[in-house]
């Protein structure tokens, strides 16, 4: 039997033929420095009037911002770090690490509050329970719209504003994961 289950005599009947070129499905993307990926970032936070630190050697923009439902945390440091796959990763730091007799719970909390998220998660270091959300702003060929920049650096603190409350009660022992997750989607 040939290919397939077809009976052949002659194998040479089944040729490969090359497939034609597949044309790509959007124009060719432009490779972004990580100085003009900072720019970027730069240029939608003056827009908003941030007051930011700009680590030129180490590539990376950081500030503080004070979240308004959440003032029990205190400050949330903003890292916007550019990589060489033409994006932006966002982190929010939460100010307090987890201690490692509730990090079990954390990484509850953590993992309910992820499900169902469409745009960045929270992630968890295991070796000293810091808290973090991530956004990730991947460019194409051209320059996003400022409000787009925007809307991913503003995101990571808004989603640990909205989670926060619940985030330190879990760390803290005061409610379980579950009960934390839904107040906080409420």
């Amino acid at each position: 039997m040939g290919w397939f289950g077809k009976k052949t005599e002659k194998p040479e009947e089944y040729r490969v033929t090359p497939a034609e070129p597949v044309k790509p499905l959007r124009p060719e993307e432009r490779t972004f420095t990580k100085q003009e990926l900072l720019d970027i970032a730069a240029e939608a936070l003056d827009a908003k009037n941030f007051h930011y630190n700009r680590n030129e050697e180490k590539e990376y923009i950081d500030f503080k911002i004070t979240l308004s439902t959440c003032k029990k945390m205190g400050s949330v440091r903003v890292i916007i770090i550019p990589n060489n796959n033409n994006a932006i990763a966002t982190y929010a730091v939460c100010p307090q690490n987890a201690d490692e007799s509730e990090r079990a719970a954390v990484m509850e909390y953590i993992t309910r509050a992820n499900y169902g998220l469409r745009v960045g998660n929270f992630e968890m270091d295991l070796r000293d329970g810091e808290v973090r959300y991530k956004t990730y702003l991947q460019m194409q060929s051209d320059v996003p719209p400022l409000k787009t920049v925007d809307r991913y650096i503003a995101l990571s603190y808004l989603m640990l504003e909205k989670y926060g409350n619940g985030l330190l009660s879990v760390m803290f022992g005061v409610t379980s994961p579950e009960e934390a997750v839904k107040a906080a989607e409420a």
